[in-house]
């Protein structure tokens, strides 16, 4: 998967758990509503089983879909930072009027060189 599809798969799977913890809600009321006694008695067991009722899951399962929906948010608003840095000319070469950098160049420069030093360390370790 393309890293910038991340974000997406994460808004998706949020959605996703959101959407089965309010139906497992939902669904769980109208069978409360239907037989009370039968729901109790399957809260019971659950509770002797250690098991957590439908509700607990429910919540559980709300959590995880709201975790993901924001994990999404944030490293969909942190790709649109970066895709806005990367096409922005820097302030300097703006000022100066020579030679336009974007960052996109300069981001990779510094990529390369890191790179370098890693390789370099790398060599004077064995």
């Amino acid at each position: 998967m393309h890293p910038a599809l991340m974000p997406v798969g994460f808004l998706v799977l949020g959605a996703l758990f959101v959407g089965l913890a309010l139906l497992l809600v939902a669904e769980y009321r109208k069978a409360f509503f239907a037989d009370p006694l039968s729901i109790m008695s399957t809260e019971v067991l659950s509770q002797i089983l250690r098991l957590g009722g439908p509700g607990y899951t429910a919540i559980v399962v709300f959590l995880a879909g709201a975790l993901l929906l924001a994990a999404g948010v944030v490293l969909l608003l942190m790709l649109a930072w970066l895709a806005y840095l990367m096409r922005a000319p820097t302030r300097h070469a703006r000022q100066s009027g020579s030679d336009v950098r974007t960052n996109s160049a300069l981001l990779t420069d510094a990529f390369h060189s890191a790179l370098r030093a890693a390789r370099g360390a790398a060599k004077c370790g064995r």
